[in-house]
């Protein structure tokens, strides 16, 4: 039996892994804008079982995601970490090929220690980080037409600017500053919120200006509803396993407490809308 690399795409999209077309379509007369419009517009997208969520808080920002991870239709793990802690004020959550994304980690981190080293311990500039972080997406563009893509979200403390940041970069680097939001999301659980987070604030929810425990609460909820739209991202909750929070502010990054996201969980009241 002979095989070619078209078995390969064959094989993608029998198993619901070939989210677009050729990707010389996808090229005509557009540019990187108009790419992830296509992008985000398909009807063939695969759900991949995956929720990213951001929100600033008075003070900092939140960066969390879910436990799942899938290969196709078969779960192949319900306790995998989806944010890489880059340096000490930076943090990246993907969607995504797994394996692209771990390897994606790897490389930022050790780019931005040794820059740090070279720099005599200066901080780099976030601005930087992030032109290399779109650098390495923009690298994989070939890959795009098999749907083996990775879309990140950053968050980070900005020391110039002396705030915190999210960054929102789809997968050919197309980059969304989502700060004056204060919220971002990824993943087709993310995506399948739709208006849930404009509803939280419309009723009211200010991400830059609410407490801590505010957001940590909204954004639990706003799991909630992602599960609603893509079941792979949340059918952990009732065994327990929560999505994972990291609190990133000036003093660096740190995970919530295990104890404190169970209590949030447990405690929402999603009737109520809050």
């Amino acid at each position: 039996m002979k095989f070619s690399s078209g078995d390969f795409i064959q094989l993608c999209k029998e198993n619901g892994l070939y989210a677009f077309g050729d990707i010389k379509e996808l090229l005509k007369g557009a540019d990187s804008s108009g790419i992830a419009n296509t992008i985000r517009e398909s009807k063939e997208i695969p759900k991949s079982h995956t929720t990213i969520l951001s929100a600033l808080y008075k003070g900092g920002a939140f960066l969390a995601c879910d436990r799942r991870v899938s290969m196709g239709s078969m779960i192949s793990g319900d306790q995998f970490n989806k944010i890489a802690l880059l340096d000490k004020h930076t943090a990246m959550g993907f969607s995504g090929v797994v394996f692209i994304a771990d390897s994606m980690a790897h490389f930022l981190t050790d780019t931005f220690y040794n820059m740090f080293k070279r720099n005599d311990g200066v901080p780099i500039p976030l601005d930087a980080k992030i032109q290399i972080v779109t650098g390495f997406i923009q690298s994989l563009f070939p890959l795009l037409s098999a749907g083996l893509v990775v879309a990140p979200i950053v968050t980070s403390y900005d020391a110039k600017k002396k705030m915190c940041r999210i960054l929102n970069i789809d997968p050919v680097g197309y980059i969304t500053d989502a700060t004056a939001d204060g919220f971002a999301s990824a993943g087709s659980g993310g995506f399948g919120l739709g208006a849930a987070p404009r509803q939280l604030v419309d009723a009211g929810w200010n991400p830059a200006e609410s407490s801590r425990e505010e957001s940590l609460k909204k954004l639990a909820y706003l799991f909630c509803a992602a599960f609603d739209v893509d079941s792979g991202s949340g059918a952990t909750f009732y065994r327990g396993i929560y999505p994972l929070f990291y609190d990133v502010s000036e003093d660096g990054i740190k995970e919530v407490s295990k104890n404190e996201i169970t209590e949030v969980f447990n405690n929402l009241n999603l009737k109520q809308g809050s």
